[in-house]
């Protein structure tokens, strides 16, 4: 039964370096029920195994099941729930009283439902394993301090989370930035210009600038551009060039003029800048 569930990670499970101290018997028993009852596949489990190899020592009874059962509670299960774990295994790390439940409690009094709490966390389980006290805490009093409402911060949570794990003096010294370069505080482009430039390092900042200055863009271009859409920078360089070779070859646009209107570089991209573009329109309230 093992060979038929773990298929080519058998070889991978004998290790003793994985299982020295692994009891094997024993997660195999919470393993195979998983398999049959909770939408988990194969592939899921190959896939959690490899990640983390340390589930196979934790203790079921104590820590596995428990951890199940709570995320089961808030809404989680299924198969979607095994694609979660299988794609961040990282969600079952860490004491459910000590580290899950107070991030999740957490959340829950700054979004408006356990819905939004479930999409926060597709969108980004690793959130729960920030310091809520040290990163994201300070980063939404950062948000607060440069006009972003309530609502605006649950918008935020729900459908851009990676902002709220920056370093929180990055954020601050972006968000000075910001507001030096002239946006206005608590308006949306605000926040645009602070998420699209928090995304970037110096490095990729850099590139892109080269990369649309081989389009003819001059710096004054570029900066004409963020000004009137932050997020067009915000698109990564392999879906800019795909974006440049739409509107330059099919169309038969001149690069130019597309300084005319940014925005139209990043709406075609499907839901990670569609949702931004939702978010953003939420920033309005």
């Amino acid at each position: 039964m093992t060979m038929s569930l773990f298929g080519g990670c058998v070889s991978f499970l004998s290790s003793p370096d994985h299982l020295k101290r692994c009891k094997r018997d024993e997660a195999f028993v919470f393993l195979l029920p998983l398999r049959l009852q909770s939408g988990f596949e194969d592939t899921h489990i190959k896939k959690l195994i490899s990640k983390l190899p340390r589930f196979l020592n934790s203790k079921v009874e104590k820590t596995l099941k428990p951890k199940f059962i709570f995320f089961q509670e808030l809404g989680l299960s299924g198969a979607s729930f095994a694609d979660l774990v299988a794609k961040n295994p990282a969600l079952l790390n860490g004491s459910i009283d000590n580290r899950i439940r107070p991030r999740i409690d957490f959340l829950r009094t700054l979004v408006q439902n356990d819905d939004d709490v479930i999409r926060v966390i597709k969108r980004g389980g690793w959130l729960l394993h920030f310091n809520l006290h040290k990163i994201i805490m300070p980063n939404i009093e950062i948000l607060r301090r440069y006009g972003a409402s309530d609502s605006q911060i649950s918008s935020c949570l729900v459908l851009h989370t990676r902002i709220f794990t920056h370093n929180p003096d990055r954020l601050e010294d972006v968000a000075v930035r910001v507001e030096q370069i002239g946006f206005k505080r608590g308006s949306p482009m605000f926040f645009r210009a602070t998420y699209a430039l928090c995304s970037l390092s110096k490095a990729t900042l850099d590139a892109k600038v080269k990369m649309l200055k081989s389009f003819g863009w001059s710096e004054e271009d570029v900066f004409s551009a963020f000004l009137k859409a932050p997020l067009f920078l915000a698109v990564s360089e392999r879906k800019f060039r795909a974006s440049m070779r739409f509107f330059l070859d099919e169309l038969g646009c001149e690069p130019l003029e597309l300084r005319v209107a940014p925005h139209v570089i990043y709406v075609q991209f499907g839901e990670e800048v569609a949702t931004s573009t939702y978010f953003f329109e939420d920033l309005e309230v």
